[in-house]
């Protein structure tokens, strides 16, 4: 009587004999006890922000049985965090506040360009030229940048004049 290999979880069996006249066992079958799994670890894989995840499970190297199902682990979300914008100057542009995942680092909201703004106009005044000071044309400047839009020129100094003097008279 042939005999059969016991698994991880059937219980096997011996070479036995018999009388191949009468059938009289000669050598009885002994019973193999089941062998049992042999157990390997199928490691968890994390969630992402996008992604789910599975939890950590077994399975049988022998017989490839799942002895420790893996569970999903739902994906975890994106960790909103703002990215700060900053304004727009009369000399740089500027950008809008922007989104992003402080897991990944996807942009979750893209930061805009804001146009460089005008300049803010300011009138420098004038200054008239004297016979002992030399003066200056009206200018311009960025009331915000400092920036010089329309330079002072110099007025040169003007000649002396030659006038009546008034002498008052004495007092009778």
């Amino acid at each position: 009587v042939p005999a059969k290999d016991a698994t991880c979880t059937e219980t096997g069996l011996t070479f036995g004999t018999c009388c191949t006249v009468c059938s009289t066992v000669i050598t009885a079958q002994q019973t193999v006890p089941a062998k049992g799994h042999t157990e390997k670890k199928v490691p968890a894989k994390a969630p992402t922000c996008t992604a789910s995840g599975l939890t950590e499970g077994k399975t049988c190297i022998v017989c490839y049985a799942t002895l420790t199902a893996q569970q999903t682990v739902p994906a975890t979300g994106h960790k909103e965090q703002i990215v700060s914008g900053q304004n727009a100057t009369c000399t740089e542009t500027g950008l809008t506040e922007g989104r992003s995942c402080k897991a990944c680092g996807e942009i979750l909201v893209a930061q805009q360009i804001i146009p460089v703004i005008a300049h803010s106009e300011q009138i420098i005044p004038a200054k008239a030229a004297t016979c002992t000071a030399i003066g200056l044309t009206e200018g311009k400047k960025c009331s915000v940048c400092n920036a010089v839009l329309l330079a002072q020129e110099t007025v040169p100094t003007v000649a002396h004049t030659e006038g009546d003097w008034i002498v008052d008279k004495e007092p009778t």
